[in-house]
Parts: structure tokens; C-alpha cells; sequence
């Protein structure tokens, strides 16, 4: 059995360990309404947004060009190359 801590959500234990309502009531959340204005107001000022940092990602074009610099693929393509299939019409 997992032992019984203080998370940082307020709950005694893991929530999943947890029937809904003991969730709720532990969060202090109705589970038909949900949150108050007021709650999500004290909730936002005490946990910063879920937001990813970091900008936009890789580019396409970074992707294609390592997939196709890939080993595996290299060799393959240098082994079509060798075989005299890229030497040839097929």
C-alpha cells in the first residue's frame, strides 16, 4: 500500500488510490460545477500557467535532413549504388 503523504495537489493520498468524491472533497471542487471564479483566481496566482517554454520546435526541414542522413539509410543507399541498380535503367 502506498504510504500516505501530503501532495502537492492537497490530497492525503495518490488520487488514484481514491474514490471521485474524496477527490473533490480533499481539492475543495464540486464535481457537477467545478471550481469557483474565486478558486481559479486563488489557484492562478499560487501555480503559474501550463504552458510549454521554448518557442516554436524543430523545423520540417531539420527532420527530412537527419532522416535522411541517416546510417542506416546511407548504406543502403550506398549499397543500391554498388549493387549496379543505380548505375542501370531498370
Amino acid at each position: 500500500m502506498a504510504p500516505i503523504t501530503q501532495t502537492r495537489q492537497g490530497t492525503d493520498r495518490h488520487p488514484f488510490l481514491l474514490s471521485v468524491e474524496d477527490v473533490a472533497q480533499q481539492l475543495g471542487t464540486n464535481i457537477e460545477t467545478g471550481l469557483t471564479a474565486r478558486q481559479v483566481a486563488e489557484l492562478r496566482n499560487v501555480f503559474p500557467p501550463n504552458e510549454l517554454e521554448g518557442g516554436g520546435g524543430v523545423s520540417w526541414y531539420k527532420i527530412l535532413l537527419k532522416q535522411i542522413s541517416n546510417a542506416m539509410i546511407l548504406v543502403s543507399q550506398h549499397l543500391f549504388w554498388v549493387s549496379g541498380r543505380g548505375l542501370t535503367p531498370c
